[in-house]
């Protein structure tokens, strides 16, 4: 998925090309003045040190309210797609991805899962809520980085976590779940925290044909035991 744009670099760029061109207009102005006669040299000294410094503090003032602007704006504008829980692209994220399969050849090769973490429910009645968000936040971690440069990884919504892989086999999928067992398991034999036991169910569009993303997506809750959850 492609990361969220920030305007903030575009914006610190053009302000100092503008930075750039007032300093050789003041330099210009400057150069003017001193060629000028003699007995206007004082008066233009002060005109000139007086617009220098309503230059500066103008574009100082401009650089420093809107850049914050813009950054508060490109908060605003990722957190739109992650979840703040977790830091993984939530459910808004997961309705892009549909939205980027929307024809049968995009769809050829693609492979989704659906993750559960099985044993949420109970930590969260047995130990509260803050418990149960801990293992929410562990293994959101891990899968994103069992999944980073194999395919897309979000948050579809309480315990489940949808998986995207464009050109997926048999083999690839399996070996994915493989990695993110053996991770899984490295971590509950720490017992740092409440262990995580996951189901999963998957679809790969080359066996099925499917020719969109909501039947495989529809396909994969039907075929899924979280389905009745």
């Amino acid at each position: 998925m492609k990361p969220i744009e920030s305007y903030f670099p575009k914006f610190k760029k053009q302000k100092i090309i503008q930075t750039v061109i007032t300093s050789i207009l003041l330099f210009c102005i400057v150069v003017t003045f001193i060629l000028s006669d003699s007995n206007m040299h004082a008066l233009c000294f002060i005109c000139i040190i007086l617009l220098i410094a309503v230059c500066s503090c103008f574009l100082c003032l401009d650089f420093a309210f809107s850049g914050k602007i813009i950054k508060d704006s490109d908060e605003l504008r990722k957190s739109a797609y992650i979840d703040n829980l977790t830091g993984m692209p939530n459910r808004t994220s997961c309705d892009l991805i549909f939205d980027m399969y929307g024809n049968e050849k995009s769809l050829l090769n693609v492979g989704c899962a659906l993750i559960t973490i099985d044993n949420l429910i109970d930590i969260n009645a047995s130990k509260g809520r803050d418990a149960g968000n801990q293992v929410l936040i562990d293994f959101s971690n891990i899968l994103t980085e069992v999944s980073e440069g194999i395919g897309f990884a979000g948050r579809n919504g309480g315990n489940e976590f949808l998986l995207v892989i464009e050109d997926c086999n048999k083999s690839s999928m399996e070996n994915f779940f493989e990695q993110l067992n053996i991770r899984l398991k490295r971590y509950n034999a720490l017992a740092l925290n409440d262990p995580i036991s996951i189901r999963y169910e998957y679809i790969l569009n080359n066996e099925w044909k499917l020719s969109r993303f909501s039947d495989i997506i529809t396909e994969l809750y039907h075929r899924s035991v979280f389905i009745n959850q």
